[in-house]
């Protein structure tokens, strides 16, 4: 891996632009799933945890996963889990084999797909499961408008592509809707004289 160094286009090697580990940030689970809030402040992880007491003595062979995704929050500042993990969405694929299941967050919101046919929003500030989307299979990806956050992209396995609006935003879509004006028609005769 190359990347630019300080002055356009110079390249430096990776090893020499990252010149050390910062931090290891273990959930003891699979990931299958991250993202940054806005203002880059919270990783959201999800993952499918091991077995509490479990070792790895063979990358190539894990141990089996749980069915639950965890949504974990790790605040990049204090490098501490923020809050407990979010539960809410379930995997159904067998515990040695996962979907990677994409996520986005918001200002206020964090939305995850699920293997349940679902996709899933909470609020970010209180850790309530405030939607569940419903598609014909696996959703794997999620995405919020950059304009709008309440405007929700969801991409499954089904083949689609959902738009989802919150109750809020359609009523005021609906509202905004231009109603057709009265139109005052004054008939004038034609008098002849």
């Amino acid at each position: 891996m190359t990347t630019a160094g300080p002055v356009l286009g110079e390249e430096r090697n990776s090893d020499k632009f990252f010149d050390s580990l910062d931090h290891v940030i273990d959930f003891h689970g699979h990931i299958i799933g991250m993202g940054l809030s806005p203002d880059h402040r919270y990783l959201y992880v999800n993952s499918r945890a091991w077995p509490q007491d479990s070792v790895i003595s063979d990358p190539l062979h894990p141990p089996p996963i749980a069915e639950e995704i965890d949504l974990h929050v790790v605040d990049l500042k204090t490098m501490t889990e923020a809050q407990g993990p979010l539960r809410g969405h379930r995997a159904h694929t067998p515990s040695n084999d996962f979907f990677f299941i994409f996520l986005d967050v918001s200002r206020d919101f964090v939305a995850s797909g699920a293997e349940d046919h679902h996709g899933y929003v909470w609020d970010r500030h209180y850790g309530i499961c405030l939607a569940k989307l419903q598609h014909s299979d696996v959703v794997n990806s999620v995405a919020f408008s950059p304009v709008e956050q309440e405007l929700l992209l969801t991409a499954s396995d089904d083949g689609a592509i959902k738009v989802w609006r919150s109750p809020r935003t359609v009523r005021l879509l609906q509202a905004e809707k231009p109603r057709p004006q009265k139109l005052s028609f004054s008939w004038v005769t034609n008098r002849r004289r």
